[in-house]
């Protein structure tokens, strides 16, 4: 479910859903820009921006992503558009 829907970048580490610019934007701290980038390659696909994050690495992830983050557990409503009213307004 989280690969038809979701995109989590066009370079995975083998065996993972987990993109090698990830492990560089963390070490370099350009968190803000990869997940502007996946986010950008993700609404041409019409997906989901995704990424497979260890436990360490929430706190940056959160601070560089204002969107905010849901748990991969919420693909299959989030992916449910336009009957999930992801964008109701009122």
């Amino acid at each position: 479910l989280a690969k038809k829907h979701c995109h989590f970048g066009n370079t995975l580490i083998a065996g993972g859903l987990r993109d090698k610019g990830l492990e560089r934007a963390l070490k370099t701290g350009d968190l803000k820009h990869f997940l502007h980038t996946i986010a950008g390659e993700a609404i041409e696909q019409w997906r989901l921006p995704a990424v497979q994050l260890r436990p360490d690495d929430v706190a940056a992830v959160t601070q560089a992503w204002s969107p905010g983050l849901h748990p991969l557990s919420a693909v299959k409503e989030l992916a449910d558009y336009p009957t999930n009213g992801l964008f109701a307004l009122g």
